[in-house]
């Protein structure tokens, strides 16, 4: 009987967990968290900020989850893990246990960047991640009337989504010259923003905050350029990193996050790595890439349990994906989204709101940015992204418009793909 470690308790984590116990019911498992409590979404926590959800349903599974698999939970701040001992096979928690495993994997997640400046850990100053920022920024929005978002990224959007529906008088600040710059390309971008706009957002675009102050319970931002904004409360969303700071001395490989292979293997022997952690290898660019979306935990998480319970399993292929839906428009994009070094950006619908780019290298779809209607053909152009598919008439088929999609519904059956033209289960952030 072996003794698999896990540490993390969210999607790469229970995924591993459901996985590995249906190729080995007998063996132990060990499940380490420094948060205590049943495993929740950190993707969900803007949807309880805005009303659209309880506290209660961000946590999509109970402790029933490690009776049932037959888990041994260890959570809470003592718990925490500080340091592995590879060599010896073991790992160290924060209250000095020392818990020994057969093999290990990490599924930590990622923690919110905070700024290096000053006022940027004041009270009323917050982030949001996990659970528990959530509900430090809910009760902290019972009574803040203006509320500034430093941040233009998928966290901050949805954050001030939230915001905006609680009412709230929203500024967003943004360093860079248009909001979801990973996600979005500047024509999408702009879209976005004009909606911020109508409803009142206060967009500060290509600024950055130098210092924050408080003037008697009011934060007073003081931006590069000298102009200030005041704010009841202030949440910092400028991103997030790989939680792995407790690595060092355990030899193992990063590159952006812990580097993994197809079977989810890092380079030390008997140590996997799943989920926003964990660096694998883009699809589409072949360069080591951070893949911080739900679909990818959850695929690693299969992958990590299965070759840990001892069938060997490779990995499919790592796909970037971004969902978001800002102010009711749904939006999302997926593989390269940059044009040059030989890639071409064709845009085929820019009206009424709906806005539609396709990336082409050549011949072949390589990325595609999409809002409102044209999002419903994403499940499919993911699909022929993912399937590296080459095809001379591929480029003026998709061009048409929706109207191609019949034309790509049947070169998608003749190779073998999915032909849904709705968008799949894993199209989620």
């Amino acid at each position: 009987m072996k003794r698999h470690v896990i540490i993390g308790n969210s999607h790469a984590a229970t995924t591993a967990v459901e996985w590995l116990r249906k190729v080995s019911d007998s063996d132990e498992v060990v499940l380490i968290s420094r948060e205590d409590g049943s495993p929740y979404s950190p993707a969900l926590t803007t949807y309880y900020l805005s009303g659209k959800m309880s506290y209660e349903q961000m946590f999509y599974l109970d402790y029933s989850f490690y009776k049932k698999h037959n888990v041994e939970p260890l959570l809470g701040a003592g718990k925490a893990v500080v340091q592995i001992d590879a060599a010896g096979k073991a790992v160290t928690l924060a209250d000095g246990t020392s818990v020994p495993y057969d093999d290990l994997l990490i599924a930590t997640g990622s923690k919110s960047i905070v700024p290096s400046m000053d006022g940027g850990r004041l009270p009323g100053v917050l982030t949001l991640w996990t659970a528990e920022d959530a509900r430090k920024i809910d009760d902290a929005a019972q009574t803040a009337k203006r509320v500034t978002v430093v941040g233009g990224g998928l966290i901050g959007i949805q954050t001030v989504n939230a915001m905006v529906a609680r009412g709230k008088q929203v500024t967003q600040i943004e360093m860079l010259s248009r909001v979801m710059p990973v996600a979005m390309d500047a024509d999408g971008g702009k879209i976005i923003e004009a909606r911020y706009r109508d409803v009142g957002v206060d967009l500060r675009l290509e600024q950055r905050v130098d210092r924050i102050e408080d003037s008697n319970g009011q934060k007073i931002l003081t931006l590069a350029s000298g102009d200030q904004v005041e704010a009841d409360m202030v949440v910092m969303a400028v991103g997030v990193v790989p939680n792995i700071d407790f690595l060092d001395g355990a030899g193992i490989k990063v590159d952006r996050g812990i580097v993994i292979d197809d079977h989810s293997k890092t380079n030390v022997e008997g140590i996997y790595a799943a989920g926003d952690c964990a660096a694998s290898v883009d699809a589409i660019s072949g360069e080591l890439s951070v893949f911080a979306i739900i679909p990818a935990a959850t695929e690693h998480g299969r992958v990590a349990g299965l070759n840990m319970g001892g069938l060997p399993t490779a990995r499919l292929r790592n796909l970037g994906l971004n969902s978001f839906t800002p102010l009711g428009v749904p939006c999302g994009s997926v593989g390269i989204l940059d044009e040059g070094n030989g890639r071409e950006g064709i845009i085929t619908v820019n009206s009424g709101g709906d806005y539609r780019k396709l990336i082409f290298e050549g011949d072949r779809l390589v990325g595609a940015v999409l809002i409102g209607k044209p999002l419903d053909e994403g499940g499919l152009l993911a699909s022929l992204i993912e399937m590296r598919l080459t095809d001379p008439k591929l480029k003026s088929e998709l061009q048409q418009g929706s109207a191609a999609m019949n034309y790509i519904r049947l070169l998608a059956q003749e190779k073998g793909l999915a032909s849904e033209l709705a968008i799949p289960a894993r199209w989620t952030s």
